[in-house]
């Protein structure tokens, strides 16, 4: 019979994304998590993105509108009345985009709006010269609200008829958003202004700090701006307050998901020369930033469908795959500024020996090795045989963990420790491995122990842990 040894355990690192797709240069990794690139026609850009339907809605600079159910591969809809086209909204009883459309009988442009039931027929609805362009529509308690140049609003409750009114100094609209019973405007002199009786009347309202604002969204409960700095409301565009650091970047999409915030923007390094942040908040106040994975022009984002999408000029469109998984959110916490190395799941960058992906599979911390002896994986020697005790993340099921048993570190033998949600508990299924205990000490971690089976005497074990797919 063998003498028993006490165990060398080897940690194995099998580390795949969720998404894992091949299109060429378009794939790529930045800080955080994998991005692609979808390339269009150089010359094309998108302008506007909303997520309606399980599927993403966005407006060409070529005047397209392009559908997608996952925003890598899309197909593209010519609008057929001839405009320049700025965004869409989707409402009750259709859908309606925005638009500038020149007019050969005054030699300019003037201000258009085309409305569609089902994407595929579209008819002029409004046609109008008091402004040269509407810029965005918003729909809410069965009221259309479009805002454009020269101060204009036009509004048109659910079976009625367009009406168009001028705001006169109020200058020239941007974008709006609807919320909480409230539409929410700002213009090009950076004014914020609400409406709550579905666009006939409008009243001003103050931010914190001056400044440029971009765009205007609303998301779960809470009004966000974005330009110069990131502005939040959560009484119905009543107030405002602000705690965003980075103003040397012009922010032009934001975005909440319930948990967490996201917005991204262009910073101009020169005449020539910019480059694009990704901006990342718990409670919209407090922010951290990481160099994007292009330096294109952003023009507007959204967050949905699990992924954020962020579309503008150049490459025209990212999309990010794991947008806020366990991982990403664990190691953000813990960093502000960071180099791309420090945050892959291989990285150390507390010199402990222990790679940040077994870090977060295990309970530990990144960027403090005293956290790895509070923690971690122990052999376990019980009754004349070995094992080991450890600590497994449940609330991520991307995580999977894995132990093989061998006499020479060959992957001979393994078998899979198995987390149960729906009777929160865990389970070996593994022929030769027998579940000792399991003990849940926090809201997602457990520590597990567990012994090779009576009769079983190989002298490694090793521990595998994935990510992905």
């Amino acid at each position: 019979m063998k003498p028993h040894l006490l165990p060398s355990i080897v940690f194995v690192f099998s580390i795949l994304c969720c998404h894992n797709t091949s299109r060429g240069q378009g794939a790529f990794v930045d800080e955080l998590t994998p991005w692609e690139s979808v390339d269009l026609d150089p010359s094309l850009g998108v302008w506007d993105i909303d997520y309606v339907d399980g599927r993403f809605l966005a407006i060409s600079g070529r005047g397209e509108l392009m559908l997608s159910a996952d925003g890598l591969d899309w197909e593209s809809k010519l609008i057929d009345i001839q405009a320049a086209y700025r965004t869409i909204e989707k409402g009750y009883d259709g859908y309606c985009v925005t638009a500038s459309k020149w007019s050969d009988e005054l030699g300019r442009a003037v201000g258009a709006l085309a409305f569609s039931t089902n994407l595929e027929e579209w008819e002029l609805v409004n046609l109008t010269a008091e402004t040269r362009s509407y810029n965005d529509v918003a729909f809410g308690d069965g009221v259309w609200v479009a805002v454009g140049d020269e101060g204009a609003v036009a509004r048109r409750e659910v079976g009625g008829d367009w009406e168009s009114s001028q705001l006169g100094a109020l200058g020239y609209f941007k974008r709006i958003a609807f919320g909480n019973g409230v539409f929410v405007a700002i213009n090009y002199a950076n004014a914020v202004l609400l409406s709550q009786d579905g666009g006939k009347t409008w009243s001003e309202r103050s931010l914190p700090e001056a400044g440029i604002v971009h765009s205007v969204a609303y998301e779960r409960g809470v009004f966000i701006l974005s330009g110069s700095s990131v502005f939040i409301s959560k009484d119905a565009g009543q107030t405002w307050e602000s705690g965003f650091a980075f103003k040397d970047t012009a922010v032009r999409g934001a975005s909440f998901d319930g948990e967490r915030y996201f917005a991204s923007g262009t910073e101009r390094l020169s005449p020539l020369e910019t480059i694009s942040w990704d901006f990342y908040s718990d409670d919209g106040l407090a922010w951290q930033r990481h160099l994007a994975s292009s330096s294109d022009q952003v023009n507007d984002l959204v967050l949905a469908g699990g992924r954020a999408i962020v579309v503008g000029e150049g490459k025209a469109i990212r999309v990010s795959q794991q947008y806020l998984d366990g991982y990403a959110v664990w190691i953000r916490q813990q960093v502000t500024d960071g180099e791309a190395a420090l945050l892959e799941q291989t990285a150390d960058p507390d010199r402990d020996r222990v790679a940040n992906l077994f870090e977060y599979a295990t309970g530990s911390q990144a960027f403090s090795a005293e956290s790895r002896s509070e923690l971690g994986v122990y052999p376990k020697l019980e009754y004349g045989s070995f094992g080991l005790s450890m600590v497994c993340r449940s609330s991520d099921p991307q995580l999977s963990f894995r132990v093989y048993a061998s006499d020479d570190l060959s992957l001979q033998a393994g078998g899979a420790l198995v987390y149960h949600p729906e009777q929160n508990y865990w389970t070996s299924e593994s022929d030769w491995l027998e579940m000792v205990s399991a003990q849940e000490f926090s809201a997602d971690l457990w520590r597990l122990e567990f012994i090779v089976k009576s009769g079983l005497e190989p002298r490694f074990l090793k521990l595998g842990i994935r990510y992905g797919d």
